[in-house]
């Protein structure tokens, strides 16, 4: 992410926490904590003043790490690692099918081959 991006999404954010509440910014004192989660591993939860968001690491289309963040209530994180957890493991399955697919098409094909081809 180029540094003209990242100004503008931080820019946007800022703009639309400041249209939800007008005085968020003008409190004595604007405190902001990120720490690792420990229910979900790589992410993080970033609290700015009383709110708290969860950021997700994510690559994109060039290959590029950037952190997505959406607003954390009390059972988002154990949501979000429950449902990373059911996701990786539909994920696994769909990958077990493909390559098992992949593996009786390479048998067919092999026989097929043995079969067809002449006997000295």
């Amino acid at each position: 992410m180029n540094q003209n991006n990242l100004k503008d999404l931080v820019i946007s954010t800022f703009q639309e926490i400041l249209a939800e509440d007008p005085n968020f910014f003008f409190t004595d004192k604007l405190s902001i904590l990120t720490w690792k989660s420990k229910k979900i591993e790589g992410a993080l939860i970033t609290k700015i003043g009383n709110r708290r968001y969860l950021g997700l690491l994510r690559k994109d289309s060039q290959g590029q790490d950037y952190w997505k963040y959406k607003p954390l209530n009390k059972h988002s994180e154990s949501e979000q690692a429950d449902s990373k957890s059911s996701a990786q493991l539909a994920d696994n399955i769909a990958k077990f099918h493909q390559r098992q697919e992949q593996t009786r098409e390479y048998g067919k094909s092999n026989s097929e081959q043995s079969v067809n081809s002449p006997s000295s």
